[in-house]
């Protein structure tokens, strides 16, 4: 049996008993996965944590046990600083913009802003401006007008330019 087959298995058992909402069990079986026998994140599992994290806030009964659940999730957050893979970093930069967390959302897409699939420079965009991140909002805007030039696309940047400069 290999050391796959066994994190496959233990994989089910933790989905298995998130269904169930048995997150203590859940919370268990994952939390020795986190990182392989040489000290390196195991993504994959990483990926599974937050879903358990986010169900242990959902499920949070008073406001201080929510209160408590949300301290925990940021400090996975301030701790995940980028993601090799793309789509677990679609998934917490989801997860972060959840909780409003837009930049940690920006910071997790950035580095996968070529794969189509995942995120995009207009995507890029609309969080850098949300968080008041002129010169990447720039940045963006110039990729998504070299990708296909028009009228609307530079007075867009123009505009951006001509803001950005009057601060």
């Amino acid at each position: 049996e290999s050391v796959q087959d066994d994190r496959d298995i233990k994989y089910l058992m933790f989905k298995n008993h998130l269904i169930l909402n048995n997150l203590k069990k859940a919370e268990a079986i994952i939390l020795p996965l986190l990182y392989d026998i040489d000290g390196k994140r195991n993504w994959e599992a990483f990926q599974k944590y937050l879903k358990l994290m986010l169900a242990q806030y959902a499920s949070a009964k008073t406001e201080e046990d929510k209160q408590e659940k949300y301290l925990a999730l940021k400090r996975l957050f301030d701790k995940t600083d980028s993601i090799p893979n793309a789509e677990i970093a679609r998934f917490f930069a989801d997860s972060a913009l959840e909780m409003g967390l837009v930049k940690k959302a920006y910071q997790y897409l950035l580095p996968h802003s070529e794969s189509r699939n995942i995120t995009g420079h207009s995507e890029l965009l609309s969080l850098a401006l949300q968080f008041s991140y002129y010169h990447g909002a720039i940045l963006h805007q110039e990729k998504i007008y070299a990708s296909s030039p028009n009228i609307d696309r530079l007075t867009y940047l123009l505009d951006l330019l001509g803001a950005f400069l009057l601060m």
